[in-house]
């Protein structure tokens, strides 16, 4: 393992030095005899081993030891200042241009364990169940192939229409009365011909056929955009949970979008009791279906477009590792009719849950931060 700081700014000051990797924080670390300058030059350098490291200050600070080289690697491991050279240069050029951006991004959460080209491989290497190619799976779709991520199972029932051009993207006017997964498929070809897609037509009609392309497809992780019957939530929540993976929902009511996603055997599940359900929004939510009003789908396509950046977002966490999933157990609010303040509500996995409950054994949180590979 050789060490080396990322691209980063840093300076001396009198109380020691001050690092910036992002403009939101400035660190600062105490350096009263300047060891800490010099390690941050070598390591700019990126020439030294750990060991290397200790030899090369030591004629200088015989006072440092080397548990205090160790230590002090370790410090800045944790804040994410430094990856490890021999991990950071096993793509080819070309991969390296593909993956452009999304390097540049996840550099900065980067450590010595886990190198942005190590997410990268992780996003190659995982599959995707995506239930929906409507106005949310078809945006999600997007991103994960521009992600990169390597496999993904498109279901779906549906056959494109004209009423599906405001939000839906991947469709031409020349793919009206076509089946929605084979034009989203062409797509995927299109766009990343090394992206493995198999697509299956399928109508979910009870729990048992959710949890058939859940058992045989083998995902990483899934994605839930699909709006009927009522009770296809707990399917794919129950299915999910049962085969332990991750999944992430997103969708919305008139101005309210809402997005949750559930991380098997750690977090709250769907089917979850709680106290603190927000039931206001329920009672109102079924005052309407009483009164018989018709559920209208009001995703416009910025709607779309933003949920399906926020659950992208939360299955990129899922399949990289690189922070925990923001969204697992929880209910995320988006005001579509204010400023699109996010509100965030946490819920606690309940061991009387009948879906998740307490004899459900949790995963390695190894195999959660690399799933995919």
């Amino acid at each position: 393992m050789i060490p080396v700081l990322k691209p980063l700014g840093w300076e001396s000051i009198e109380s020691g030095v001050r690092i910036v990797l992002d403009p939101r924080e400035s660190i600062e670390l105490a350096d009263e005899d300047g060891s800490i300058a010099a390690l941050l030059t070598l390591l700019t350098e990126g020439r030294h081993d750990a060991a290397g490291l200790y030899h090369a200050l030591n004629p200088a600070f015989p006072a440092v030891s080397r548990e205090d080289v160790l230590d002090a690697i370790g410090a800045l491991d944790e804040l994410r200042l430094i990856e490890d050279r021999d991990r950071t240069g096993d793509l080819t050029e070309d991969e390296r241009l593909r993956h452009f951006s999304n390097l540049a991004f996840l550099r900065t959460f980067s450590t010595l364990e886990a190198s942005a080209e190590t997410m990268v491989r992780r996003l190659r290497d995982s599959h995707v169940l995506m239930l929906g190619v409507g106005g949310l799976g078809s945006n999600v779709l997007q991103n994960l192939c521009g992600l990169g991520v390597g496999q993904l199972t498109l279901v779906d029932r549906d056959d494109v229409e004209p009423r599906n051009f405001a939000r839906q993207f991947v469709y031409r006017a020349q793919d009206i009365g076509r089946p929605k997964i084979e034009r989203a498929a062409d797509w995927v070809r299109e766009f990343d011909p090394q992206i493995k897609v198999r697509t299956i037509r399928a109508d979910f009609t009870d729990a048992a056929s959710v949890a058939e392309v859940v058992d045989s497809t083998r995902p990483d992780a899934v994605c839930a955009g699909v709006d009927s019957p009522a009770e296809i939530d707990q399917w794919v929540n129950a299915a999910c949970v049962r085969a332990g993976v991750p999944f992430v929902r997103g969708g919305m009511m008139v101005t309210e979008g809402v997005i949750w996603s559930v991380q098997p055997g750690q977090s709250a599940c769907l089917a979850c009791p709680t106290d603190s359900d927000d039931s206001s929004g329920r009672v109102a939510n079924s005052l309407l279906h009483q009164q018989g009003v018709a559920r209208i789908n009001r995703g416009a396509g910025p709607v779309a477009t933003l949920l399906g950046s926020l659950v992208s977002f939360e299955l990129l966490r899922y399949l990289t590792g690189f922070t925990a999933p923001r969204y697992a157990g929880a209910s995320v609010v988006i005001d579509l009719a204010g400023d699109c303040d996010l509100t965030i509500t946490a819920r606690s996995r309940r061991p009387d849950c009948p879906v998740c409950g307490s004899e459900l054994p949790a995963p390695e949180p190894e195999a959660v931060a690399a799933a995919g590979g």
